[in-house]
């Protein structure tokens, strides 16, 4: 019985035009909206995903038509991922709950991994990260994020890596909570109170703090969409 959570509330500034109309998530790849490609993925494991709440903020009217449950967040020019998730505590709190990114594409196998993870923080990592940023209009070391994990147990996140034998790979948009884990989660949050705090960061916190987090490397197809150019192939 788990919570597929949807994060879909910002607008995405660095996609210019592509975001004056309609939210990112909205725009087309391959044929339909990237939001849509998460969609249809998980309908694929509509035994083990009871419910999914997609949560909005620009251009929030426009995700209505997807028929989920919309969970509106009204501050989302001035909050960052953390805050948009709050939005869904009730659900966080009492079930098992994926939360995932809408900005990227990825291989049903991300979600496969979360959910059959018993972990109470789960992360799985994109282990092509080098083949997923090839192409892109940008520097991969000043893009990557640190990576760095033993015995599928997370060690570092979330840094600037000076080489790339910093990075085993990035996370990938998307990781499992229990109620428990969410919890774990939300006391970190709390100690520092920030409206803009990024997932990254929130699990960087947690590991100073002792707190477990369980990660796997998968090798599958993973895209992300962050400039204008990420839609040309």
């Amino acid at each position: 019985m788990t919570t597929l959570i949807l994060l879909a509330a910002g607008r995405g500034s660095r996609m210019k035009g592509l975001t004056q109309d309609i939210p990112k998530c909205l725009n087309h790849y391959h044929g339909k909206s990237l939001i849509q490609h998460i969609l249809d993925i998980s309908t694929k494991f509509k035994e083990e995903i009871t419910r999914t709440v997609i949560i909005s903020g620009y251009k929030s009217e426009l995700l209505a038509a997807l028929e989920y449950e919309i969970l509106e967040n009204k501050d989302w020019s001035i909050s960052g991922p953390f805050r948009s998730l709050l939005l869904a505590e009730k659900y966080l709190k009492t079930t098992p709950c994926i939360v995932s990114y809408t900005d990227i594409v990825y291989g049903e196998e991300f979600l496969k991994s979360c959910l059959v993870s018993k972990a109470s923080i789960f992360l799985p990592s994109n282990a092509n990260f080098e083949q997923s940023w090839s192409g892109r209009q940008v520097d991969i070391l000043k893009d990557l994020e640190s990576f760095i994990s033993a015995d599928n147990k997370l060690i570092e996140i979330g840094n600037r890596p000076k080489a790339l034998n910093e990075v085993q790979g990035q996370f990938a948009g998307i990781f499992k909570t229990l109620p428990d884990g969410w919890k774990s989660l939300a006391e970190v949050q709390k100690s520092v109170d920030s409206q803009n705090l990024d997932m990254t960061g929130l699990f960087s916190l947690a590991l100073k703090k002792g707190i477990s987090i369980e990660c796997k490397q998968i090798k599958s197809n993973w895209k992300e969409f962050d400039l204008p150019s990420d839609f040309d192939e």
